[in-house]
Protein backbone atom coordinates (compact mmCIF):
# COMPACT_ATOMS: atom_id res chain seq x y z
CA UNK A 1 0.00 0.00 0.00
CA UNK A 2 1.45 3.34 -1.06
CA UNK A 3 1.70 6.06 1.54
CA UNK A 4 2.56 9.74 1.30
CA UNK A 5 5.25 10.05 4.00
CA UNK A 6 5.24 13.86 4.09
CA UNK A 7 1.48 13.90 4.57
CA UNK A 8 1.71 11.25 7.31
CA UNK A 9 4.43 13.17 9.16
CA UNK A 10 2.53 16.45 8.84
CA UNK A 11 -0.64 14.76 10.07
CA UNK A 12 1.18 13.28 13.06
CA UNK A 13 2.73 16.65 13.94
CA UNK A 14 -0.62 18.43 13.67
CA UNK A 15 -2.27 15.69 15.72
CA UNK A 16 0.45 15.94 18.40
CA UNK A 17 0.14 19.73 18.51
CA UNK A 18 -3.61 19.36 19.00
CA UNK A 19 -3.12 16.86 21.82
CA UNK A 20 -0.65 19.20 23.51
CA UNK A 21 -3.14 22.06 23.23
CA UNK A 22 -5.90 19.85 24.64
CA UNK A 23 -3.67 18.88 27.57
CA UNK A 24 -2.96 22.50 28.49
CA UNK A 25 -6.54 23.59 27.80
CA UNK A 26 -7.66 20.96 30.29
CA UNK A 27 -5.61 22.74 32.97
CA UNK A 28 -7.69 25.92 32.48
CA UNK A 29 -11.24 26.53 33.62
CA UNK A 30 -13.80 25.85 30.86
CA UNK A 31 -16.35 28.25 32.35
CA UNK A 32 -16.12 31.05 34.89
CA UNK A 33 -19.38 32.26 36.44
CA UNK A 34 -21.41 30.59 33.68
CA UNK A 35 -19.52 32.26 30.82
CA UNK A 36 -16.73 30.81 28.68
CA UNK A 37 -13.54 30.79 30.68
CA UNK A 38 -9.88 30.78 29.65
CA UNK A 39 -10.04 27.09 28.68
CA UNK A 40 -13.05 27.42 26.34
CA UNK A 41 -11.29 28.54 23.15
CA UNK A 42 -8.13 26.43 23.56
CA UNK A 43 -10.27 23.31 24.09
CA UNK A 44 -12.27 23.81 20.90
CA UNK A 45 -9.18 24.82 18.92
CA UNK A 46 -7.46 21.67 20.20
CA UNK A 47 -10.40 19.52 19.07
CA UNK A 48 -10.25 21.14 15.63
CA UNK A 49 -6.49 20.68 15.36
CA UNK A 50 -6.67 17.02 16.46
CA UNK A 51 -9.43 16.42 13.89
CA UNK A 52 -7.31 18.06 11.19
CA UNK A 53 -4.36 15.85 12.15
CA UNK A 54 -6.51 12.74 11.88
CA UNK A 55 -7.77 13.82 8.45
CA UNK A 56 -4.24 14.58 7.20
CA UNK A 57 -2.95 11.25 8.45
CA UNK A 58 -5.87 9.35 6.90
CA UNK A 59 -5.23 11.17 3.62
CA UNK A 60 -1.63 9.97 3.68
CA UNK A 61 -2.81 6.36 3.59
CA UNK A 62 -5.32 7.03 0.81
CA UNK A 63 -3.27 8.31 -2.14
CA UNK A 64 -6.45 8.60 -4.23
CA UNK A 65 -7.45 11.54 -2.03
CA UNK A 66 -4.24 13.45 -2.81
CA UNK A 67 -4.06 15.78 -5.83
CA UNK A 68 -2.06 14.26 -8.64
CA UNK A 69 -0.65 17.59 -9.78
CA UNK A 70 2.10 19.34 -7.88
CA UNK A 71 1.17 22.44 -5.91
CA UNK A 72 3.59 25.28 -6.59
CA UNK A 73 5.04 27.52 -3.87
CA UNK A 74 3.97 31.14 -4.11
CA UNK A 75 6.10 33.58 -6.07
CA UNK A 76 7.49 36.80 -4.53
CA UNK A 77 4.11 38.64 -4.50
CA UNK A 78 2.57 35.69 -2.66
CA UNK A 79 5.29 35.74 -0.01
CA UNK A 80 4.84 39.50 0.39
CA UNK A 81 1.11 38.94 0.88
CA UNK A 82 1.81 36.29 3.53
CA UNK A 83 4.28 38.64 5.26
CA UNK A 84 1.72 41.47 5.26
CA UNK A 85 -0.89 39.18 6.81
CA UNK A 86 1.48 37.88 9.51
CA UNK A 87 2.76 41.41 10.16
CA UNK A 88 -0.82 42.63 10.50
CA UNK A 89 -1.52 39.88 13.02
CA UNK A 90 1.60 40.76 15.04
CA UNK A 91 0.70 44.46 14.98
CA UNK A 92 -2.88 43.67 16.01
CA UNK A 93 -1.68 41.67 19.00
CA UNK A 94 0.65 44.51 19.97
CA UNK A 95 -2.02 47.25 19.85
CA UNK A 96 -4.96 45.21 21.17
CA UNK A 97 -4.79 46.54 24.74
CA UNK A 98 -4.24 50.24 23.99
CA UNK A 99 -6.62 50.49 21.02
CA UNK A 100 -9.22 47.98 22.16
CA UNK A 101 -10.82 45.04 20.39
CA UNK A 102 -13.24 46.84 18.08
CA UNK A 103 -10.67 49.26 16.69
CA UNK A 104 -7.91 46.63 16.44
CA UNK A 105 -10.19 44.06 14.78
CA UNK A 106 -11.43 46.68 12.29
CA UNK A 107 -7.89 47.67 11.31
CA UNK A 108 -6.74 44.03 11.15
CA UNK A 109 -9.63 42.95 8.92
CA UNK A 110 -9.09 45.99 6.67
CA UNK A 111 -5.39 45.08 6.29
CA UNK A 112 -6.28 41.49 5.43
CA UNK A 113 -8.88 42.58 2.90
CA UNK A 114 -6.44 45.03 1.30
CA UNK A 115 -3.78 42.32 1.16
CA UNK A 116 -6.25 40.00 -0.56
CA UNK A 117 -6.89 42.59 -3.27
CA UNK A 118 -9.96 44.50 -2.11
CA UNK A 119 -9.55 48.12 -3.20
CA UNK A 120 -13.10 49.51 -2.92
CA UNK A 121 -13.08 52.03 -0.06
CA UNK A 122 -16.69 51.41 1.01
CA UNK A 123 -15.86 47.71 1.47
CA UNK A 124 -12.49 48.43 3.13
CA UNK A 125 -14.21 50.67 5.68
CA UNK A 126 -17.66 49.11 6.07
CA UNK A 127 -16.97 45.38 6.22
CA UNK A 128 -14.26 45.55 8.93
CA UNK A 129 -16.35 47.84 11.13
CA UNK A 130 -19.47 45.67 10.79
CA UNK A 131 -17.44 42.49 11.42
CA UNK A 132 -15.74 43.94 14.52
CA UNK A 133 -19.03 45.21 15.94
CA UNK A 134 -20.70 41.83 15.33
CA UNK A 135 -17.78 40.04 17.04
CA UNK A 136 -18.02 42.50 19.94
CA UNK A 137 -21.76 41.86 20.27
CA UNK A 138 -21.29 38.09 20.19
CA UNK A 139 -18.41 37.91 22.66
CA UNK A 140 -19.04 40.84 25.02
CA UNK A 141 -22.82 41.19 24.99
CA UNK A 142 -24.03 37.67 24.28
CA UNK A 143 -21.28 35.48 25.81
CA UNK A 144 -20.13 37.96 28.45
CA UNK A 145 -16.43 37.63 27.55
CA UNK A 146 -14.53 40.75 28.58
CA UNK A 147 -12.53 42.14 25.67
CA UNK A 148 -10.17 45.13 25.84
CA UNK A 149 -11.98 48.41 25.22
CA UNK A 150 -8.86 50.55 24.83
CA UNK A 151 -9.45 54.12 23.66
CA UNK A 152 -13.18 53.46 23.34
CA UNK A 153 -13.49 52.81 27.09
CA UNK A 154 -15.86 55.13 28.90
CA UNK A 155 -14.33 54.49 32.32
CA UNK A 156 -10.72 54.75 33.38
Amino acid sequence: MAMNKAEAIAGALVFGTGLLLLFYANLLEYTVENVPGPGFLPLWLGIGIVTTGVILTAKAFRPALVHAERIEWPQRPGWIQIAVMLGSLAAALYVLEPLGFVLTASLFIACLMFSLGVRAWPKLIGVPIVAAVVLHLVFVVWLGVPLPMGVLSLTE
